[in-house]
């Protein structure tokens, strides 16, 4: 949705898509240390924007990004897409063995060690904020989206979209988030597939290139120099180095646990976007 949107002309997107300027509870947040530098370099030519978005997925998760926002823009809108927690951490364990940040390969057993990295132990030397890896408490939606609203006094500010109805009818839902921004319809009917299911071809490659693209002061050094961020060469390598490989299905008694796991955090969540989500834990 982040792509579709960014290609809106009424809509100035965030480069880098994810900046991460507002979770200041985590570590990774390092790639703007102040405001001036975010908005300048996210945000070129951001004075002559109707409306300027970014997509950092952690803001949900974080306990201090939303406040942190609002402080900024009182008036500030939040799209919210939910997924079914079980395939959502399965798939966030997918994206962090792309980038390095794990070194499990099986997302089983890197579930059954979240007790030991919340000591501390066990945890992949590549990875900048361990609280990420705790996957059960990331895919706990219902209590996120609690905070969010007890956070945002106005629900009117708040937009809510189910992956599988974006998934079902892009373009209706993509609609739907026009209108709630309150931007004209653009016409868009190219829906294509971004960010497919994929693997690392070399992982010793792909260790040594994802070091350094996701090198903070490295990234600060080549943004000073005027270097345009997400093209070079080690990008475009990084992209050679993966293969498009569907995920395999869950184990199906793995997945009923999971399923177990987060049953009455989603109830939490049916109640409190009005919406039945039964198909997640039934």
């Amino acid at each position: 949705m982040a792509a579709y949107l960014s290609e809106n002309p009424e809509v100035l997107f965030s480069h880098p898509k994810e900046t991460n300027f507002f979770n200041t509870d985590h570590k990774e947040q390092e790639l703007f240390k102040t405001l001036d530098e975010y908005l300048d370099f996210a945000f070129p030519n951001h004075k002559d924007a109707k409306l300027k978005g970014e997509g950092s997925v952690w803001y949900l998760f974080s306990e201090l990004a939303v406040t942190n926002i609002l402080s900024l823009k009182a008036d500030a809108k939040f799209v919210v897409m939910l997924r079914e927690p079980a395939e959502l951490v399965y798939a966030l364990h997918s994206t962090y063995l792309l980038g390095v940040m794990e070194n499990e390969d099986d997302f089983e057993k890197a579930w059954r060690l979240q007790d030991q990295r919340s000591k501390s132990m066990a945890l992949p030397p590549t990875c900048p904020e361990p609280k990420l890896l705790q996957y059960g408490k990331v895919g706990k939606l219902g209590t996120q989206v609690e905070s969010l609203l007890n956070c945002v006094s106005d629900p009117k500010q708040i937009h809510f979209i189910i992956y599988d109805d974006f998934r079902n009818d892009t373009q209706a839902e993509y609609k739907k988030l026009l209108h709630f921004l309150g931007l004209n319809d653009d016409g868009r009917t190219d829906f294509s597939a971004i960010n497919v299911a994929a693997k690392t071809k070399n992982k010793s490659l792909g260790k040594s290139i994802s070091a350094l693209t996701q090198n903070k002061a490295l990234y600060r050094l080549k943004r000073s120099l005027g270097f345009k961020m997400g093209s070079g060469p080690m990008v475009k390598l990084l992209a050679k180095n993966r293969v498009i490989a569907k995920r395999e299905a869950l184990r199906p008694e793995f997945k009923s646990e999971l399923r177990a796991y987060f049953k009455e955090d989603v109830k939490k969540l049916e109640a409190l976007i009005n919406r039945d989500l039964k198909s997640w834990y039934d």
